[in-house]
């Protein structure tokens, strides 16, 4: 069976483009949408200051069920709730958090801050075996995400609904995370 060399360079031409069409028309979009949701999160202030103010508002918004879980696991603490970041936290942004979770909670929370290397660009919070951390990480996660589900929307015509990233605040038990927490209080 002899090649039709036509077929060839027409398929070629026809990958090309495709290639172009996608990259002008889908990812580049894409790639600018990530870029100004980012930079729009983190502009204006310090990084540090940025991570802890995403976090307290993470802290106001969590779920219903993340809330009451932890709202139990406040209940039954016998030591300050134990929040760590890779940075040291400034009397303003410790104030923030303790506002956050007083707001949160309708009560006054003991909290004890730490810096830990392994929390890394980051901050959780730890009360009795119960863990909310929200890092820059976790946040190009979510990101990476909705990029995929932006695509697998665009790649399927009969839905066409717009995606929009989200950080997100990640509640697990402290159990499934890595890493142990130290127990000597400072």
């Amino acid at each position: 069976m002899p090649i039709d060399w036509f077929t060839v360079a027409a398929q070629v031409v026809n990958f090309l483009i495709l290639v172009w069409l996608l990259k002008r028309f889908l990812y580049k979009p894409i790639l600018h949408a990530i870029a100004r949701k980012t930079l729009t999160d983190l502009a204006g202030t310090s990084l540090e200051e940025r991570m802890s103010d995403v976090f307290a508002g993470r802290l106001r918004e969590l779920d219903r069920e993340a809330r009451e879980d932890l709202a139990n696991a406040l209940k039954t603490r016998s030591e300050p709730v134990l929040v760590r970041s890779a940075f040291e936290l400034p009397p303003e942004q410790r104030a923030a958090i303790n506002d956050a979770l007083g707001e949160t909670f309708s009560a006054d929370i003991q909290v004890r801050f730490e810096t830990a290397p392994d929390v890394i660009s980051g901050v959780e919070l730890i009360a009795s075996g119960r863990k909310v951390a929200w890092s820059i990480a976790d946040y190009l996660a979510s990101l990476e995400e909705s990029v995929g589900e932006l695509l697998k929307e665009q790649s399927s015509p009969a839905v066409k609904a717009e995606a929009t990233p989200e950080a997100r605040a990640e509640f697990r038990p402290e159990s499934e995370t890595e890493g142990a927490v130290p127990e000597e209080a400072q």
